[in-house]
């Protein structure tokens, strides 16, 4: 991920994975494991670390969005 567009991207692409069997997951009282991984995996987790310790650095706004 290099960029904010990049971030958002993978952000969309994350809730629309998330959102497949959310319902049945909650009905079954399920953790969501493989979303966490999906989470873990897209790099989402470090888009606040600044470019100087090699991270994204994508700006606040971006963030909350």
């Amino acid at each position: 991920m290099q960029n904010d567009a990049e971030a958002i991207a993978a952000a969309h692409r994350l809730a629309a994975s998330a959102r497949l069997n959310a319902a049945t997951r909650d009905q079954q009282r399920n953790l969501p494991w493989a979303e966490i991984e999906h989470f873990t995996r897209s790099g989402l987790g470090s888009i606040s670390i600044p470019r100087a310790y090699g991270g994204p650095q994508v700006s606040f706004a971006t963030v909350a969005e």
